[in-house]
């Protein structure tokens, strides 16, 4: 079973998956992680995710391998490090997707006597997306406005119905490059 918190960020979605596979072996646990990346990606494969678990498998395991080809990637240690439970257990983790949109600000694994394992926990901040956009349905001209922060981009757009566009490109300093009407 997994939870799935709706969460908003700076205006845009994103996914909190918290779930606790089979202990069993590798074989349900690979069940299991192919129907929570098939679900994930059912919503949305655009959304930002956050995926935290007793996954009860260590990063070399084929379930977590999985994870890691659908785009996920650990949340890693000051030093590098993949953090897990206590005794080198390796069970408990942290992943997201895609790697691009998230910055790790603080991480760990503290000891607590209350427990034979330690919480991994990890403070992680959305990055601005290399296109943001100002959408509004409402807006009688359906313009839409989008910013290019920088570099060779691809540029991904919604509609909220179906209207003609134009794409128009300007340079630091102001001026138009590229327009394209479509």
């Amino acid at each position: 079973a997994a939870l799935q918190i709706g969460v908003t960020m700076a205006g845009e979605n994103v996914r909190v998956i918290v779930t606790h596979l089979a202990h069993e072996g590798s074989s349900y646990r690979m069940a299991q992680m192919q129907k929570i990346i098939f679900w994930i990606d059912s919503i949305s494969t655009d959304d930002p995710v956050v995926i935290m678990a007793d996954f009860n498998a260590k990063p070399d395991e084929n379930s977590m391998k999985l994870l890691e080809s659908a785009g996920y990637g650990y949340v890693k240690g000051s030093k590098g490090e993949i953090l897990d439970t206590s005794a080198n257990q390796g069970i408990n983790h942290i992943l997201f997707r895609p790697s691009s949109r998230w910055s790790v600000i603080a991480a760990g694994n503290p000891a607590c006597s209350a427990s034979n394992r330690n919480p991994v926990w990890a403070d992680i901040e959305l990055l601005d997306p290399v296109i943001v956009t100002r959408a509004d349905p409402a807006i009688a001209n359906h313009r839409r406005t989008f910013q290019i922060i920088k570099g060779d981009k691809l540029l991904y757009y919604k509609l909220y119905y179906p209207a003609s566009i134009s794409i128009v490109v300007f340079n630091l300093t102001g001026r138009k490059c590229a327009e394209q009407h479509y």
